[in-house]
């Protein structure tokens, strides 16, 4: 739950990342900020776990040089439901985008090609319920779902059960 000022409302936001160096930067610019409470852990399910038991959060920030599976995604959309976790990633390769969205991201934003101000937007933007992508991302994700191949009604043996024709109605 955010907490209202006369001005705004402050965002609690947690940065997780694997690089001390870019989270302590990263965690100092938002700290900067008036609408922001800031927190960092290092990128680990048992640290997050950990923080996210004991405190509140609106926003969670995940950075690091590599992310080799999105498993900490899909625990936080499943565990916090209400949290709203964003993707620092340096490109939108279209695997990347696609993948995160299904694991649960509600924002992926590039930090290596957008300004510190955009990032605060998109906070701001995700804790109201938003989405953050981009028009490139938004495309993969139309590409994705016009990829659902057909379906196909087989039986036990694999033997198609409808003609041609009831599979184009189907």
């Amino acid at each position: 739950m955010a907490i209202r000022t006369r001005e705004t409302e402050i965002v609690q936001v947690l940065v997780a990342d694997s690089g001390p160096i870019q989270s302590q930067l990263l965690t100092r610019a938002l700290k900067s900020r008036r609408d922001f409470q800031v927190s960092a852990v290092a990128l680990e399910t048992a640290a997050l776990c950990n923080f996210m038991q004991s405190n509140h959060v609106d926003v969670v920030l995940i950075a690091g040089n590599h992310l080799p599976d999105l498993s900490l995604l899909r625990w936080l959309r499943v565990s916090y439901p209400k949290v709203a976790p964003v993707l620092l990633a340096e490109s939108d390769e279209r695997e990347l985008v696609i993948n995160a969205l299904r694991a649960g991201a509600k924002g992926i934003f590039l930090f290596t090609q957008a300004p510190f101000a955009m990032l605060c937007k998109c906070i701001h933007c995700v804790f109201r319920g938003e989405v953050w992508i981009n028009s490139q991302q938004t495309n993969y994700v139309l590409d994705a779902l016009s990829e659902v191949p057909t379906l196909r009604v087989v039986n036990a043996n694999g033997r198609t059960l409808l003609t041609p024709r009831e599979e184009q109605v189907v």
